[in-house]
């Protein structure tokens, strides 16, 4: 079902009508169709019971879902590529690969002659763009037919070089990619700072810094300074990452051609720098100045908006934090996209109705409903992640059940949270976060006594200081809402009325 509700919503979002599509208005594909795109269906049982009168019709459903789907992929093809909405890279892409599968449809029906003067055209866009595989696809095919059925020497050599050269190149891409990928792989469940991977991440710059010097091409470029980079945010080095975010987003800005993708990922790579570096006011610049550089329901939009949303915590801008909250639950692309990027909303929102709720406490017309356990059940990706995002979800669910006042609780979780502290969190780099939770405990160990409470506070404060934020090994991503500002927010509950 999701399959089809991601096609169904690429191909509403992208102009083509449904009748466009499917033909007859009344017909149960069409139905399904508009169903989908509406996001009147959720499931196969609502599906089917809309359209067969029972959730559960067999055959008929299934046979209607694969046809479908095979319409809505076919007609992909037709999305109107001059759209506003993509870059000049962008139709590019999707017009050069558009039209190389024509040549290989022409080639297979024998039709020569307009194969190639297709596949010319491809291999003129696709080297102006530095679609580096295509171009290899393109000159291969040029190369063959020049050499094998034409018998032009002077093109056959022609484009020999470039088949040549061209592999070379693609050759060191692939490499390069994959190089960059043995990196992240660890970085996609698990959010914890991994001090381990820098000797690695300087040992494979220092491999291709040669081939990065004269290889200039988009992709080259793009996962060389990722590498370059990830040698400096392994341990944190906010100021030498912020140098090669800038110098990546000046190398991609000179492109003859847009480079949209690319700069999305450093200007996000930049925002992330500058807010650990508690240069705030720089952050709220360089949002404004990215507003139109992300598509919004991109992967990267998502991302974006998930240090957006991080930068608004950290300048106690939570109005506009729920604001973004609200949008994030609201769009209909967050259900296609991958279950980490998933969870991280869900500990985002957690965070925001703590925020709304204790700031709020005692007046129950504001307050929002939180379902703690169903919370919990939510975040499985990450309840892994012991020394990353569960610390958050863990903070998360301590300052709940003081929000809640679920006394005998919070008292039955303390010596396992201390056992957790101590075997994964009373370390350098997470450091902040086991002092915060030592502080949290103290609710639940003092009986929740605000007199006893910030009086057994001042020595886990006084560590806390020693570890500035801007100054820790931790994750960027770990500490949601600065603990100076939760702590207050904590401690204000037992000032109110709520408590």
């Amino acid at each position: 079902m999701n399959i089809l509700k991601e096609l169904a919503i690429i191909v509403t979002k992208n102009k083509i009508k449904a009748t466009h599509i499917l033909g007859n208005s009344d017909s149960k594909i069409d139905q399904f169709y508009e169903g989908l795109s509406s996001g009147l269906f959720d499931s196969d049982q609502e599906a089917s019971e809309a359209l067969y009168g029972e959730p559960n019709s067999g055959s008929s459903y299934r046979k209607l879902k694969l046809q479908l789907k095979n319409r809505l992929i076919n007609h992909l093809f037709l999305i109107d590529i001059k759209q506003a909405s993509f870059s000049s890279r962008q139709t590019a892409f999707y017009e050069c690969y558009k039209t190389w599968a024509a040549v290989k449809i022409l080639q297979s029906k024998n039709a020569r002659e307009a194969s190639i003067e297709l596949a010319q055209k491809v291999f003129k866009a696709a080297q102006k763009y530095e679609f580096i595989e295509l171009s290899l696809l393109a000159a291969k095919e040029l190369k063959n037919h020049y050499g094998i059925f034409v018998g032009e020497v002077k093109n056959y050599e022609k484009y020999k070089t470039h088949c040549k050269d061209l592999f070379d190149i693609n050759l060191k891409e692939d490499q390069l990619e994959t190089l960059y990928t043995d990196l992240t792989i660890h970085y996609v469940n698990n959010k914890a700072t991994k001090e381990e991977l820098h000797p690695v991440a300087k040992r494979v710059y220092k491999e291709i810094k040669t081939d990065l010097g004269y290889i200039t091409t988009y992709k080259m470029q793009l996962y060389g300074g990722l590498i370059e980079a990830m040698i400096y945010t392994t341990v944190n080095d906010y100021v030498a990452t912020l140098d090669v975010s800038n110098r990546m987003i000046r190398f991609f800005q000179s492109k003859p051609f847009s480079t949209t993708t690319a700069l999305q990922i450093w200007n996000y790579q930049k925002l992330v720098c500058l807010r650990q570096l508690k240069r705030y006011q720089d952050g709220k610049d360089l949002v404004e100045q990215c507003a139109k550089l992300f598509k919004k329901d991109s992967f990267n939009w998502f991302k974006f908006q998930e240090e957006y949303f991080i930068l608004c915590m950290y300048t106690r801008q939570y109005d506009t934090g729920e604001e973004i909250i609200n949008k994030i639950s609201n769009h209909p692309s967050i259900q296609f996209m991958p279950e980490s990027i998933q969870e991280i909303w869900k500990i985002y929102e957690a965070y925001i109705l703590f925020v709304i709720n204790a700031q709020d406490a005692g007046q129950a017309s504001r307050n929002r409903q939180f379902k703690l356990h169903k919370f919990l059940n939510e975040t499985p990706v990450f309840s892994k992640d012991k020394k990353g995002m569960n610390v958050s979800i863990m903070i998360i669910y301590l300052l709940f059940l003081i929000l809640q006042r679920r006394d005998d609780e919070a008292i039955d979780k303390i010596e396992a949270i201390e056992k957790y502290c101590t075997r994964y969190l009373n370390n350098d780099e997470t450091r902040r976060s086991y002092y915060f939770i030592k502080l949290l405990l103290l609710f639940p160990r003092c009986n929740f006594e605000q007199d006893q409470i910030v009086s057994a506070s001042e020595k886990y404060l006084s560590q806390l200081h020693l570890f500035p934020i801007e100054d820790s090994h931790q994750s960027h991503k770990l500490e949601v809402i600065p603990f100076e500002d939760l702590w207050e927010l904590a401690l204000g509950l037992l000032e109110s009325k709520y408590v």
